[in-house]
Parts: C-alpha cells; sequence; structure tokens
C-alpha cells in the first residue's frame, strides 16, 4: 500500500474557500482513480491548513491522477489560495500497524 499525505498552507481567510474546492472538484476526481482505498480532508482552522490524507493500493495508483486533465485543472483553481504545499509520501505496509491498533488498543 502507499500513504499519501499532503498539507496545504492556505492564504489568511480563504481557508473554506479551498475546502469548497477540494471537497466538490478535487475530491470526486481521486475517488473516481482506480486504486483509491481511502481519502481524507481535515480542514484545521486554527494553522489555516488543509491536511489531504489518501491511501492506494500501489505508488503507481496515486501518481495516475497527475495526468487526469481535470485534476490538474482543478490544481490551478486552487493554486492562488496555496502559501504552500507539503506532501510526504510512503511506501509502506500499513495492515500491521491498522492490524496492531485494533488488536492491542491502549
Amino acid at each position: 500500500m502507499f500513504e499519501s499525505t499532503t498539507t496545504l498552507n492556505i492564504l489568511p481567510g480563504r481557508l473554506a474557500d479551498s475546502v469548497v474546492i477540494l471537497r466538490r472538484m478535487i475530491v470526486p476526481i481521486l475517488r473516481a482513480q482506480a486504486g483509491l482505498l481511502s481519502l481524507a480532508v481535515i480542514p484545521q482552522p486554527h494553522a489555516n491548513q488543509v491536511a489531504i490524507l489518501s491511501i492506494w493500493k500501489s505508488r503507481a495508483h496515486a501518481q495516475a491522477v497527475e495526468y487526469d486533465p481535470r485534476y490538474r485543472l482543478a490544481v490551478k483553481l486552487l493554486d492562488p489560495l496555496i502559501l504552500e504545499k507539503r506532501a510526504e509520501n510512503e511506501q509502506k505496509p500499513l495492515w500491521p500497524q491498522f492490524r496492531s491498533a485494533i488488536l492491542s488498543p491502549n
């Protein structure tokens, strides 16, 4: 599995606008992509940030969305609202972590 976390630092006062663009335009495109297992958009108003967390079957599945012209257009609409974008992508076996958290929660 492949996990991707993207954190967007948003211009002051534009957090709500960015969340609308993400949820109405970008999330539907991502959800339609083959290989997407889970997706969450998490606004963080206190920090003027939005975190986008996604889990994919493979890195190739996650990267395929970059070639979708609808995705590129939607991202361009979001660009003027972003101060900084930070992405963390990691290939890792997620099931052992989830299994241990479920079987032995602390």
